[in-house]
């Protein structure tokens, strides 16, 4: 990715976009002549709805199939709710952590949503802070962009293999052209990833290996072997020795938020991790109510407004750290 991907256009048109999208992927009755309206207004709106539709209509072309186990059997992997997932599982013992000697780097963006690439180092911690979003590049190669609340201690390896601690949140690998060998270790224990382009992510206790663009391996690099095939678009998530099915969200290093029929409530703590201001949902059914569309992840409160508008909530600002979703009166 380039620096600044996907921030060319203001803020207010990529908001708007997402609402006229999530209310056409709605029914809402008559919405294709308003919105026809709406685009020919301006063709800065144009712009912004088709990078609006690009990053959810990827996320729907993702193959959504069962993954290939090799070397293990035949077992199938149910698939999981949205971001961290948990499902049917398959017992496996815990891997022995690797201990990766680092010495420390961090430097501070400008603008915290727009993805930066930092100077070459062969051996670091790289950490973000809450709503960052940056690219570092190693010194052999390969870069890892790390999503917002991140830390990976990167280092060690031998050959064509690199090492790698993912100590919170969630980095993406690219290795380059060559498809590099990594191991990827967290409290959960250690696996090795074959291939260019993978994702790795530790939220809750859980450790997610996905593939955003094309086929990767996942071997256990200690233990009893599991190994298993991810076509792009698959995941495996790790909890407590234990795996699940779980999916890729390709577009999150351009900070956009592509949602497919999401639990409200899921997508809603995902917002939550990039921004002080946190959204509260009232009311104990709300949260199971179905959201699709594509939002900035630095704009909770332009999420809040469409959520509001086509569930007809209520929006409390009263308090400076929370923006409230009531049911209606």
């Amino acid at each position: 990715m380039t620096d600044g991907e996907g921030y060319s256009l203001a803020d207010q048109f990529h908001g708007e976009a997402s609402n006229w999208l999530f209310r056409r992927n709605a029914g809402e009755p008559g919405i294709e002549d308003k919105l026809a309206v709406w685009l020919e207004a301006d063709p800065r709106h144009r712009e912004a709805f088709d990078e609006a539709e690009r990053v959810w209509g990827g996320l729907r072309e993702l193959k959504r199939g069962d993954m290939r186990p090799f070397g293990v059997g035949s077992e199938r992997l149910g698939r999981a709710p949205f971001y961290m997932r948990r499902s049917t599982h398959i017992a496996v013992g815990l891997a022995a952590s690797i201990a990766l000697a680092c010495f420390a780097v961090m430097a501070l963006a400008s603008n915290p949503y727009i993805p930066e690439l930092i100077t070459p180092a062969s051996a670091a911690t790289y950490r973000t802070g809450l709503g960052e979003i940056r690219t570092f590049r190693l010194a052999d190669g390969p870069s890892i962009t790390l999503d917002t609340d991140t830390e990976v201690r990167v280092g060690g390896g031998h050959g064509r293999e690199q090492c790698m601690f993912l100590l919170k949140g969630r980095i993406r690998v690219d290795g380059g052209v060559a498809a590099r060998q990594f191991v990827v270790s967290s409290s959960q224990g250690s696996l090795r990833v074959v291939g260019p382009v993978f994702d790795a992510t530790n939220v809750g206790q859980r450790l997610q290996i996905s593939a955003p663009a094309g086929p990767i391996a996942v071997t256990r690099s200690l233990g009893t072997a599991v190994d298993l095939k991810l076509a792009s678009g698959q995941g495996l998530e790790f909890e407590k020795g234990r795996i699940a099915a779980s999916h890729s969200d390709r577009g999150w290093p351009s900070g956009m938020l592509a949602l497919d029929g999401t639990r409200l409530d899921d997508a809603i703590a995902a917002l939550n991790r990039y921004n002080r201001t946190k959204l509260v949902l009232e009311g104990n059914s709300l949260g199971r109510r179905p959201i699709s569309g594509a939002f900035r992840v630095s704009q909770p409160g332009i999420f809040a407004e469409v959520i509001a508008e086509m569930y007809n909530l209520r929006i409390d600002r009263s308090r400076r750290d929370q923006i409230r979703l009531l049911p209606p009166i």
